[in-house]
């Protein structure tokens, strides 16, 4: 490591156990626990003095490079706070290795019975800093969505930082969005297009997914330019009242910034119309996010971009339903309110489990230790 080159906070660092000594860590990564590598095989000097030749005499121990590799390990081992990894395999390479005879000391001698993830439970592995360091953290909707659905999804997802399985094999809603907005950029020059044109837009916009069959592509591609024409000719009217599309903003609300993109803002009686779009059906049960989500941009279009918010809508693209409803001050300090109890429990660390989302949960079922509860 350079001391000259300034590191940053959150990032993993790579060093050898010597250098980590004296330092704790969160997580910690131990590779290659295995015969030969740690413990290293004892290199011996060319012309080795007998002990009974030397002025310290025979060793206390049998073998004193085993018990600098235990401490060495020990070390190693002890440098994690709350997570542990430790790496190793059955056989290295033709000339043998396998598991080190530091794991059977530290993990008995069943070392698969050990390492078995199906009775593993994650449970509270997250770090906890003295004092908040540098800018507030940023959250956007896409992450409080989880904590919607189930805070423990949550918890996995965002504090964790594990990976969530991307559901949408071809982008589908990412690549209407695209169209979307080169759809509302024309109506806002006033050139609102055609149902014809919208299958040219489609197409200039459409990026297709690298993991995705390229029948399924071509299919998806197909029903974005239904549901836009669709939009198209039964929606002319409000076309012709786009204000911005594809608007970002960002404010400060207790330690955190919410940050977020608001599909469409449109000119309406005394103010303006926030407009989110969805590429799927309506569905009763998905209101409360839905509604979350609207009251998340609406405050922040009035505190970031200082615009009089006055409606919100959710328009559903493939059943082509519009959800609905006003907007007032008394809204808007209700919404902060119930955004306020919600980050004070993220910032708690309080993520109980909701389990009418545990039949819905693909992602993290294995690991979640409430699972056994639905089981």
């Amino acid at each position: 490591m350079d001391p000259a080159v300034v590191e940053p906070e959150d990032a993993v660092r790579v060093m050898t156990i010597h250098q980590a000594k004296g330092l704790e860590f969160p997580v910690v990564v131990v590779g290659s626990v295995m015969q030969g590598r740690l413990p290293s095989t004892r290199r011996r000097d060319h012309y080795e003095v007998p002990h009974e030749l030397r002025a310290s005499g025979k060793p206390e121990v049998e073998d004193p490079h085993l018990v600098d590799e235990r401490k060495l390990f020990y070390v190693a081992a002890t440098r994690a706070r709350e997570l542990l990894v430790l790496g190793t395999a059955d056989v290295v390479n033709k000339r043998g290795g396998g598991p080190s005879p530091f794991l059977f000391e530290m993990l008995g001698q069943d070392l698969r019975a050990a390492a078995d993830l199906s009775r593993a439970r994650v449970t509270e592995i997250e770090s906890h800093p003295l004092a908040p360091a540098g800018p507030r953290e940023r959250v956007s909707f896409t992450q409080l969505a989880y904590f919607l659905q189930c805070p423990g999804r949550y918890r996995f997802a965002v504090v964790y930082g594990l990976q969530v399985p991307h559901p949408d094999p071809v982008d589908f809603g990412a690549n209407v969005h695209r169209a979307l907005l080169d759809v509302h950029e024309r109506a806002r020059a006033g050139q609102v297009p055609s149902p014809e044109e919208v299958a040219e837009i489609v197409a200039a916009a459409w990026l297709p997914a690298p993991q995705a069959d390229p029948v399924q592509d071509r299919q998806a591609q197909q029903a974005a330019v239904r549901q836009l024409q669709h939009y198209v000719m039964h929606h002319g009217e409000s076309l012709s009242r786009v204000a911005q599309a594809e608007t970002g903003f960002s404010f400060g609300l207790e330690r955190y910034v919410l940050v977020g993109k608001i599909d469409l803002l449109r000119h309406t009686g005394g103010g303006y119309e926030l407009v989110d779009f969805k590429a799927g059906k309506s569905a009763p049960a998905a209101l409360e996010q839905v509604d979350a989500q609207l009251d998340l941009y609406a405050l922040g279009a009035e505190a970031s971009l200082k615009l009089p918010i006055v409606r919100q809508s959710a328009h559903f693209l493939e059943d082509d339903e519009v959800y609905t409803r006003e907007w007032s001050p008394e809204q808007a300090t209700s919404a902060r309110e119930r955004l306020e109890a919600l980050l004070d429990q993220i910032t708690r660390r309080e993520f109980p489990p909701r389990h009418a989302y545990c039949p819905r949960c693909n992602e993290f079922r294995a690991i979640c230790p409430y699972t056994e509860d639905e089981r």
